[in-house]
């Protein structure tokens, strides 16, 4: 739920904040965020700000690290 094109938009349309997650079956979208990311991290997006989360579990004998990445973008970006 929430990452279809048009629910998107009226997100956006409605200048709202919103947190989409993107998976590698959207692989366009997946390496433009991961270049944004980049661009970021080697100081070619200073109207971008970057936040992480990290958690790690440890359960069914495995150890599970989840890590949440989000852009934070000017108006000057968009």
């Amino acid at each position: 739920m929430g990452c279809q094109k048009a629910i998107a938009a009226q997100i956006v349309e409605q200048e709202a904040d919103y947190m989409l997650a993107v998976k590698d079956n959207h692989p366009t979208l997946a390496a433009d965020l991961a270049e944004l990311f980049t661009q970021v991290h080697d100081g070619r997006a200073p109207e971008v700000t970057v936040r992480s989360h990290e958690t790690n579990e440890k359960g069914h004998g495995r150890i599970e690290k989840r890590m949440v990445f989000q852009a934070i973008l000017s108006k000057d970006f968009l």
